[in-house]
């Protein structure tokens, strides 16, 4: 989990290859984990959501991505 001033993030990436490319310098001690969408949709979104943890949707090595809530990807995959 990531922190900004603007409160904190978790990062989210399709496949656990692009997540191992982002571990490197300040994240380098991070291990990608792989999860199934189910347990992302059933498990992970919901305490997100309750947490009011920002999601930073694939993002790539330049820090581009997509910052999204919880509610948001809960609607999108419903």
């Amino acid at each position: 989990m990531g922190e900004t001033d603007e409160g904190n993030f978790v990062m989210v990436w399709p496949d656990e290859a692009f997540a191992a490319q982002w571990a490197t310098e300040d994240w380098e001690e991070c291990d990608p984990v792989s999860i199934t969408l189910d347990e992302f949709k059933d498990i992970w979104l919901p305490k997100l959501m309750a947490a009011k943890v920002t999601i930073a949707v694939f993002p790539n090595i330049e820090d581009e991505g997509k910052l999204s809530t919880a509610q948001e990807l809960t609607d999108l995959l419903a």
